[in-house]
């Protein structure tokens, strides 16, 4: 017998309805489930959908559907905190990408980097982001000091970001897969964005 076959022989359903449950009705298939429903007198009884704890039907003139078990509603924060600007936090790496399109000044750019803090344990879970770490080449030999310059002050931050998380790297660059996972330390800003606040880096420490 397909394993797959028996594993839904054997599973158990229950049908709840929307205002509660109105009495536990077991099931060890979904051709019983069909069988008793007509037995019972429901016209036109359908089987919507199967789920592993309950099982979904429409009667005539009523939809039955499972509550979602949540406790609490409308008694937490509807809005994200802000997070404490003057202590480092400890993150790790959970997304990091590449900008489709150049800025302005046709350079890509790292972006959608999001991290998680893992400590202090009162924020831990909390995710801090990144969304422009701009992507240049290092000046090439014999470059005006005022052009080397201004290339070193772009890539100060993709340093920084490299150094802190201890990304790993070769001669030939470093890719954004390899970024997932690594860990440091940070510090934040908060910035408001469409009327919520959102935590970025201020600064990848070293």
């Amino acid at each position: 017998m397909h394993r797959g076959s028996q594993l839904r022989r054997n599973r158990r359903w229950n049908i709840q309805r929307s205002i509660g449950v109105v009495g536990v009705t077991q099931f060890t298939s979904v051709t019983e489930l069909r069988k008793l429903t007509t037995r019972r007198g429901a016209v036109r009884s359908q089987v919507i959908s199967m789920h592993p704890v309950h099982a979904v039907v429409t009667l005539k003139g009523e939809t039955e559907m499972p509550k979602i078990p949540l406790s609490g509603i409308g008694e937490m924060p509807k809005e994200i905190q802000s997070l404490p600007e003057d202590i480092p936090y400890g993150v790790v790496v959970r997304r990091c990408g590449i900008s489709p399109n150049t800025d302005k000044n046709g350079n890509f750019f790292l972006t959608g980097i999001d991290m998680e803090i893992t400590e202090p344990d009162e924020w831990k879970g909390r995710h801090i982001f990144d969304n422009y770490i701009v992507l240049v080449d290092a000046p090439p030999p014999g470059s005006p000091l005022g052009v080397r310059r201004a290339i070193e002050d772009q890539r100060t931050r993709l340093e920084r970001f490299i150094g802190c998380l201890r990304i790993p790297f070769d001669a030939s660059g470093f890719d954004t897969e390899s970024a997932i996972g690594c860990e440091g330390q940070v510090t934040v800003r908060n910035e408001e964005f469409q009327g919520r606040v959102i935590p970025h880096v201020q600064d990848y420490l070293q």
